[in-house]
């Protein structure tokens, strides 16, 4: 394949406007892991610049990144629950104002109950017939998914 033509496909994949960046969609309770996959996709996509506001519209096609930035930001809203998604269509002029309001609202929820519940799961879980394998994996799967529900210290 041409590299023009590598481009064209390219192209036509990234301007679909149905497509969900996340394997779940954001439902208010679930931004850690959602925003997670979101930046995963995005980076993957070239895209993340746009989210963070250093894809700026003045160093490039303005029309381009009007373009660019009107399809992540369908993307994102396609992540959402549609109740969720409601909330952040009007005001939201571009992916970065989007993805800052969603931020705003759902990076600072209290996760104590969260925590609290994985690490009473955590504590649960009991070898009894399984590998030690399998074991370590299912303690593995709760100590990652505290990683991302508990906030970064900075205390020794």
């Amino acid at each position: 394949m041409t590299e023009s033509a590598t481009k064209e496909v390219s192209t036509m994949i990234d301007a679909n406007t149905s497509l969900k960046l996340t394997p779940m969609l954001l439902n208010g309770k679930n931004y850690q892991l959602w925003s997670k996959w979101a930046i995963i996709s995005l980076k993957g996509k070239g895209k993340y610049g746009h989210v963070t506001g250093d894809k700026n519209k003045l160093a490039t096609n303005p029309e381009e990144w009007e373009i660019h930035d009107n399809l992540i930001m369908s993307w994102l809203l396609n992540s959402m629950e549609p109740q969720i998604s409601e909330l952040f269509m009007i005001g939201a002029e571009t992916s970065a104002k989007l993805w800052t309001e969603i931020r705003k609202m759902y990076s600072k929820q209290n996760n104590f109950a969260h925590i609290f519940q994985i690490k009473h799961d955590t504590a649960q879980i009991k070898q009894n017939q399984r590998s030690i394998t399998q074991y370590f994996g299912a303690m593995k799967e709760k100590w990652d998914e505290l990683d991302i529900h508990q906030p970064d210290t900075i205390d020794p």
